[in-house]
C-alpha cells in the first residue's frame, strides 16, 4: 500500500486487517448498497478543469464517458476514462484516471481499479497542478476511492487508513462530506469486529483529527451499547467535543448522555440445561431463550446512521439493554445450569449469593429446587423468581421468593370465585383420583397433591360463602366409578349440587370422568383442574366434556405483542413457540418493569417487586398485589369444539364487564 505521507505506516493497518478478518461479524447487507450510493452522488457533482492546455475532444469524450458511467454502464465509461488518462497534455488526464477507477470498482473489478489508483499516486497524481506537497487537487478523491475498494473487500482497517489520507488533502467540501459519511460507516463496521483496545492501536498512526474523533465516536458508541461504561467514560473524555464537525456534536450529546444514566443489572439464571430428562433440558432452554427474548425486544434501537441519511438503517446494539425513564439498564445474564439436581442448585446459588452485582435470579424451573434454594436468596436479600414452580404455599420458604406462575391454591380460589361469583353456585362436590407420585407422567416431575388441592378447594369454597356438601375419591387404575356415584347420588338427594370438582391428576383420566358423568345422568356444572387444559383429551370426548371450566397459567389471546415475538423467536430458532418461551418472555418483562422502578439495588428490587403495577403479559398477566404469588388466573371452557377463554380472573382484585376480554 502506498501512503502520501510515510508509506511503512501501513503495515500496522495490514496487521489489524489480518486480526479482523478472523473476528469480523458478516457485513451488513445494506453497506453495499451505501457504497454504491455515495459514489454515485461524488460522480454526478463534476469535475474542476486542470490548468494545463484545454483539449475540446477531451472535454467531449470525457462528457460521453462521464453520460456512460450515469446510466451504469460501467465497463463502456472505463474503456474511454483510460483512454483519456492514457492520453497526455490535455486538462482532462487527472479527473479520468479518477473516473476509471471508479467505473472499475462499480464493474466489480476492484483490483484493475487499485492499480489504477496506485499508479496516480505514484506519479504523485500525475502531471497535473499541484497543491499540498506538490500532490494533485485529486489526490484526496484517490484516496477515496480506494477507502471505497477496501470497504467493498471488507478491509476495514485499510480503508479507515485511506480515508484518513484523503482527508489530510483538504478534500472539497462535498468530498469531505462523502469522506464523513463512509467513515462513520466503516468505524461502526470496525467497532463491531474488534475489541477496544484493537481498534485504539489500528487507529493510533491516524494523523487526521477529523477521521480519528469519527472513529472514536462510533467506538464509544459500540463500548455503551455493549455496557462497558468505563472504558466509554474513558475514551470519551478524550474528545474535545468543540473540535468535532456539528453532526457528530449531536451524536457525542446523546453518548454523554446515555453514559450518564447508564447502569449495569446483572441477572442470575437458575435453570435445568443439562439433564438426561430431554422434556426437561428442552423447557429449560426455551425458558432461557424467553428470557433473552424479553431483554431485545424492551431495548431501544442503536442509531448508526451518519450525517444526511434519512435513518431507515439501524442496528440494534450488541449487548441487551433495557431503556426506562431516567436510566438505561444493561442486561447481563449470568446462566447458571443446576442439572436438575437441589445440591448442584444449591452450589450455583452460593455463587450467585455472593457476587454483590447479582441484583435478582430468575428460576429455578422446580418446586423442589426452590424450595432447596430459597433460605439462601433470603438470607443474600436476592430476589428469585421463578417462572414455572407452582407448589402451594412455595413463596412461604423464603421471603424473597416469586412466583410469576400462579400457585395451585391461587387457580383453585380463582376457580371458586368466577363459580360462585358468575355461574352462582353454591353447593358444590368433589370426585378427587386417590393417588400418589409414584407414577408421574414424563412432561411432570411430580404428581400434583391431590389431598392438598381437595383442601383448597373446600376451604375457597367455605370463603365465597358456599359449601362443599360431598367429596369422594376414585382409583384412576380401575376405571369403575360406580361405588363414587352411588354416594354421590345418595348426597344429591339431602343437597341440589351445582358443581361438581374433578382435579384430575392427568389428562388421560378425563375420558374415564366424563364417559360415567353421563352414563349416571350426572348433568352438573363440572370444574376442572389445568390438566383438563388439553384440546386433543377433550376433544375426543367432547360428547359429554363440553362446558366444563377450568383454571390455566396460560392462554394466548391474537395480540401484536404475540405475532411480533412468534414472528421473532421462530424466524432465529426455526423452532415452534412454545408456552415455556412465553414463561421466560413474560417473567423477564415483569422483571425489567420492576428494574425499572428500583434503585439498582437488591433491596430497592425487592421492594419495586413487591409494589409491582399489573403487568400485562402475552401468556398470562403478572400481578402480585403485594404478595409473592402471581394472582392471574384464565379461566376457560371447552365449548365442544374449541378451548375458550371466559375471563382472565384477578385474585382478590375487581371484576366487572370490563374485565372480561
Amino acid at each position: 500500500m502506498i501512503s502520501a505521507r510515510n508509506p511503512r505506516r501501513r503495515s500496522n493497518g495490514n496487521k489489524m486487517s489480518s486480526s479482523l478478518n478472523t473476528r469480523r461479524k458478516r457485513a451488513s447487507v445494506y453497506f453495499p448498497l451505501i457504497l454504491t450510493f455515495l459514489l454515485s452522488c461524488f460522480s454526478q457533482s463534476g469535475f474542476s478543469q486542470e490548468s494545463v492546455l484545454y483539449s475540446t475532444s477531451a472535454e467531449q469524450k470525457f462528457a460521453t464517458a462521464l453520460s456512460l458511467y450515469d446510466r451504469s454502464q460501467f465497463d463502456s465509461a472505463a474503456v474511454l476514462f483510460l483512454d483519456l488518462s492514457n492520453t497526455p497534455g490535455h486538462h482532462r488526464q487527472s479527473a479520468a484516471l479518477i473516473m476509471a477507477a471508479k467505473s472499475l470498482f462499480r464493474a466489480g473489478k476492484y483490483a484493475q481499479a487499485r492499480a489504477e489508483l496506485d499508479h496516480f499516486l505514484a506519479k504523485g497524481g500525475l502531471f497535473q497542478r499541484r497543491q499540498k506537497r506538490g500532490w494533485s487537487s485529486f489526490t484526496a478523491d484517490a484516496y477515496f476511492t480506494r477507502a471505497l475498494i477496501d470497504a467493498a473487500e471488507d478491509k476495514v482497517v485499510s480503508s479507515i487508513l485511506n480515508l484518513d489520507s484523503a482527508q489530510y488533502f483538504s478534500p472539497a467540501r462535498k468530498l469531505e462530506n462523502d469522506i464523513d459519511s463512509l467513515t462513520w460507516f466503516i468505524s461502526h463496521r470496525l467497532v463491531q469486529g474488534l475489541q477496544a483496545d484493537s481498534i485504539l492501536y489500528a487507529v493510533s498512526g491516524l494523523q487526521n483529527q477529523r477521521v480519528r474523533n469519527i472513529v472514536y465516536v462510533q467506538l464509544v458508541s459500540g463500548l455503551l451499547s455493549r455496557g462497558d461504561l468505563q472504558q466509554a467514560k474513558r475514551i470519551l473524555s478524550g474528545i474535545k467535543r468543540d473540535a468535532l464537525p456539528s453532526w457528530l456534536r449531536t451524536v457525542y450529546d446523546t453518548i454523554e448522555q446515555g453514559l450518564a444514566t447508564a447502569k449495569v443489572a446483572k441477572v442470575g439464571i437458575l435453570l435445568p440445561l443439562s439433564t438426561s430428562e430431554k422434556f426437561v433440558s428442552r423447557a429449560a432452554q426455551e425458558l432461557l431463550e424467553g428470557i433473552q427474548l424479553a431483554v431485545e425486544l424492551a431495548r431501544d434501537c442503536c442509531d448508526s446512521n451518519p450525517p444526511g441519511n434519512s435513518g431507515e438503517d439501524k442496528q440494534l446494539p450488541s449487548a441487551p439493554h433495557y431503556r426506562a425513564p431516567g436510566a438505561t439498564w444493561f442486561i447481563n445474564l449470568d446462566v447458571r445450569d443446576t442439572r436438575h439436581d437441589g445440591n448442584h442448585a444449591v452450589n450455583e446459588m452460593e455463587k450467585l449469593a455472593a457476587d454483590s452485582a447479582v441484583i435478582f435470579v430468575l428460576g429455578p424451573m422446580f418446586s423442589d429446587e426452590v424450595r432447596s434454594v430459597a433460605s439462601l436468596a433470603s438470607s443474600a436479600g436476592l430476589a428469585l423468581i421463578s417462572p414455572t414452580a407452582n407448589e402451594p404455599s412455595l413463596a412461604s420458604s423464603g421471603k424473597t421468593v416469586f412466583l410469576t406462575n400462579p400457585d395451585d391454591q391461587m387457580k383453585i380460589e380463582a376457580l371458586v370465585q368466577f363459580a360462585v361469583r358468575d355461574l352462582h353456585d353454591s353447593l358444590f362436590a368433589i370426585l378427587a383420583p386417590d393417588i400418589t407420585n409414584d407414577r408421574a407422567p414424563p412432561e411432570r416431575s411430580v404428581i400434583p397433591d391431590l389431598t392438598d388441592r381437595v383442601s383448597i378447594f373446600t376451604k375457597s369454597v367455605a370463603k365465597a360463602g358456599g359449601r362443599v356438601v360431598a367429596t369422594e375419591r376414585y382409583d384412576p387404575a380401575n376405571g369403575d366409578l360406580s361405588q363414587q356415584f352411588r354416594s354421590l347420588e345418595a348426597s344429591r338427594k339431602q343437597f341440589p349440587m351445582q358443581a361438581l370438582y374433578v382435579p384430575v391428576s392427568t389428562s388421560d383420566e378425563i375420558e374415564i370422568v366424563v364417559s360415567q358423568l353421563a352414563y349416571y345422568g350426572w348433568k352438573v356444572q363440572l370444574l376442572g383442574s389445568d390438566e383438563w387444559n388439553n384440546l386433543s383429551a377433550l376433544y375426543a370426548q367432547r360428547k359429554y366434556a363440553a362446558g366444563v371450566v377450568f383454571p390455566s397459567d396460560s392462554y394466548l389471546a391474537d395480540s401484536a405483542e404475540l405475532n411480533h415475538v412468534r414472528k421473532l423467536y421462530e424466524a432465529r430458532t426455526h423452532k415452534v413457540l412454545s408456552r415455556f418461551v412465553l414463561y421466560g418472555y413474560d417473567t423477564m418483562k415483569a422483571a425489567l418493569r420492576a428494574l425499572s422502578n428500583s434503585d439498582g439495588t437488591r433491596s430497592g428490587f425487592l421492594l419495586a417487586l413487591q409494589k409491582l403495577p399489573h403487568v400485562k403479559g402475552v401468556h398470562n398477566d403478572i400481578c402480585f398485589l403485594g404478595t409473592q404469588v402471581n394472582h392471574s388466573v384464565q379461566i376457560l371452557q371447552f365449548t365442544g369444539e374449541d378451548i375458550v377463554r371466559l375471563v382472565p380472573w384477578i385474585v382478590g382484585g375487581m371484576h366487572d364487564s370490563e374485565t372480561k376480554r
